[in-house]
């Protein structure tokens, strides 16, 4: 009798005898935790798994065949390209690079010549027969740096120099151009 009455004075005050505190209490106030915990989990997991993976870069760059014969009028097959096709542009036979996506592309390249003398030093970035950018250079270095809109089966190309590569660098670092495609979009 004298333990109801002190649980009935500890009930009374606010307090709870120790003898009733409840395991299931001690639940409640994990469970929060671990279901945040584990919703955290999930949506982590699902917007990994989910996320669009980012796009390959689509790129391509030539340089000048170093064994290319001075004396060959043609010089038609110049350029040596690292890839013949990638997901957005592939080469043609007459060494012009076929775009296969819409979209914005960076046109980058340096072109070296051996020695600065009074020979024409020239470039000519064409889109099919119209001319897109032309440069001409005292010094011995044209740089290239553009951004241009292509459409799918725009065929771009470079004339180095009308086709005379006698005093051309061939180093594949000093002399090259390429193109690199930024951005597709539909309309």
């Amino acid at each position: 009798m004298i333990q109801v009455e002190n649980s009935l004075n500890l009930l009374e005050s606010g307090m709870e005898p120790q003898d009733s505190v409840k395991p299931f209490k001690k639940l409640w106030a994990i469970l929060p935790s671990v279901l945040i915990l584990a919703t955290s989990a999930f949506l982590v997991y699902y917007n990994l798994s989910l996320k669009p993976q980012a796009p390959q870069l689509c790129w391509n760059q030539a340089s000048l065949k170093p064994e290319i014969q001075e004396a060959d009028p043609l010089k038609i097959n110049a350029w040596r390209w690292l890839k013949t096709s990638t997901l957005c542009m592939n080469e043609t036979e007459n060494q012009k690079l076929r775009i296969l996506q819409k979209g914005l592309y960076l046109v980058f390249g340096e072109m070296k010549r051996k020695m600065k003398d009074k020979a024409p030093f020239a470039t000519r970035l064409m889109k099919g027969e119209h001319v897109l950018n032309q440069k001409q250079s005292e010094d011995n270095i044209i740089k290239l740096l553009e951004i241009y809109q292509f459409n799918e089966g725009d065929e771009i190309s470079l004339d180095l120099n009308d086709n005379n590569f006698d005093h051309m660098e061939k180093d594949s670092t000093e002399t090259y151009w390429g193109i690199l495609h930024m951005v597709s979009y539909n309309s």
